[in-house]
């Protein structure tokens, strides 16, 4: 949802009578010189962004406060966008934008999100930003150029999982996601201790943009036997993850960009000997 208003100075390209009088031969035969035009700029735009929007619900089970109390499951919602100037996905983690100005804008509120890193501005849990299902949101990525980029994220709601009755040590646990509408999961696995023994979460921006290439329904997620190394009771951390289109992102490379979000819920399993 973008209500705010930003003036910038639009830049005219000059134009030869050349390209005047090819532009009346495309039209002539039907070609939409615009569209292709706009497709190609967004291919060679050098911005890139990558924006991950994670909202937690509460972990209130008593089960799960020693967890809470040691500062491993939060409730609230987390953003995390990664700016880079970059031509190709191999140039994405050598070219990162530390002088961006990036804003959550929700439809009740703005939220500014500071540099934490090369190239890398977040906001941390916090209820201040309330997940709320099926809201638009905008994030704004001014890099200081004449117009500011824009991502565009739908909240998705949480995912309806079943798990296994009976999970063994050391086996795989697979999750049906068939017709849910994701296009990928973030996961954490905790032992009763709150030791973490297993995660996919993307911790560098390689791994953000190749979770990002993903555009088909997932229908499936399996999660390794190697998360379930004894018997005991485990706590997953589940969040299916929405990615948007090329329409919900402006000014930027739309190859190497994207916006993506989900909540995450949170799931206990005991695993028997």
């Amino acid at each position: 949802m973008r209500t705010t208003t930003l003036q910038y100075r639009k830049w005219t390209p000059w134009v030869s009578v050349a390209s005047v009088a090819l532009l009346g031969g495309c039209q002539a035969i039907g070609i939409d010189l615009k569209g292709v035009s706009d497709a190609v700029s967004a291919l060679a735009d050098p911005l890139v962004a990558q924006a991950v929007v994670i909202g937690f619900e509460d972990p209130d089970a008593k089960e799960l406060q020693f967890l809470v109390d040691a500062g491993l499951l939060q409730s609230g919602t987390m953003i995390n966008v990664y700016v880079a100037n970059a031509a190709n996905a191999a140039n994405i983690a050598k070219a990162p934008v530390n002088g961006a100005r990036v804003v959550l804008e929700t439809e009740d509120d703005a939220f500014g999100a500071p540099r934490i890193g090369e190239g890398s501005y977040s906001i941390d849990p916090t209820d201040a930003i309330s997940y709320e299902d099926e809201e638009e949101w905008t994030l704004w990525i001014d890099a200081g150029r004449e117009e500011a980029s824009w991502i565009d994220v739908i909240l998705p709601p949480a995912a309806e999982l079943d798990f296994p009755p009976h999970p063994g040590i050391g086996k795989d646990i697979e999750l049906d996601l068939t017709g849910q509408g994701y296009n990928s999961a973030d996961i954490w696995v905790y032992d009763e201790h709150g030791i973490p023994t297993w995660a996919n979460f993307p911790t560098t921006i390689t791994e953000l943009y190749n979770q990002s290439l993903a555009t088909d329904p997932l229908l499936d997620v399996v999660i390794p036997g190697t998360a379930f190394p004894r018997a005991g009771t485990y706590t997953i951390a589940f969040g299916a993850m929405v990615h948007n289109s090329d329409e919900q992102l402006s000014d930027l490379n739309k190859l190497l960009s994207r916006g993506m979000s989900g909540k995450v819920r949170f799931y206990q399993v005991t695993i028997e000997k």
